[in-house]
């Protein structure tokens, strides 16, 4: 049997790689929070209006976490200010406003977070929940976010961690092919 050294040490290396992805993976810490728990993103039952608000103040929320807001027609997502979030009004949202749902929000700045469904009296029926989230573990003062400039609804997914562990492996693989 014969001994191949520098296929040993690629294997090591490669498994060294893989360690290591594997571990920033899940050191980021990254939450995805399903907004109202299981329950759909809908106008709450039994005219429960803080429903979604009583849901958010049982969660601590992060810089790098996702919001999941889960519909699929009848209702969407804005962000808001809080003035427009007191009125229950997104006459002038923060970012686009999503209505194709399910849709997921990186919540990229710390400080505090508004959002509502802007169709119909929804809002006013309890579809609307404000949060506040801290900055990530080694970051700075918790600072008002600044406001973003505008963008397309597809931004506001994010490039999965998943993803970027699926497209290491496979160049792993194609790497140990060679």
């Amino acid at each position: 049997m014969e001994f191949h050294c520098p296929l040993v040490v690629r294997l090591w290396w490669s498994f060294v790689l893989l360690s290591v992805v594997a571990m920033l993976c899940c050191a980021s810490g990254t939450t995805v929070h399903v907004v109202g728990y299981s329950a759909r993103w809908d106008v709450p039952q039994n005219g429960n209006t803080s429903f979604y608000q009583e849901w958010a103040n049982s969660r601590s929320f992060c810089v790098g976490d996702i919001l999941s807001f889960n519909f699929t027609t009848g209702h969407d997502v804005a962000q808001v200010r809080k003035a427009e979030y007191d009125a229950c009004t997104a006459k002038n949202p923060i970012s686009p406003v999503l209505g194709n749902g399910p849709v997921d929000v990186n919540l990229t700045a710390s400080g505090e977070h508004y959002f509502l469904c802007s169709i119909g009296r929804h809002c006013s029926l309890g579809q609307h929940v404000s949060i506040s989230v801290s900055p990530a573990p080694g970051e700075g003062p918790m600072i008002a976010p600044p406001t973003p400039p505008p963008s397309s609804p597809a931004s506001t997914h994010s490039f999965s961690e998943a993803r970027v562990f699926a497209f290491i492996l496979l160049s792993f693989l194609v790497y140990l092919s060679t």
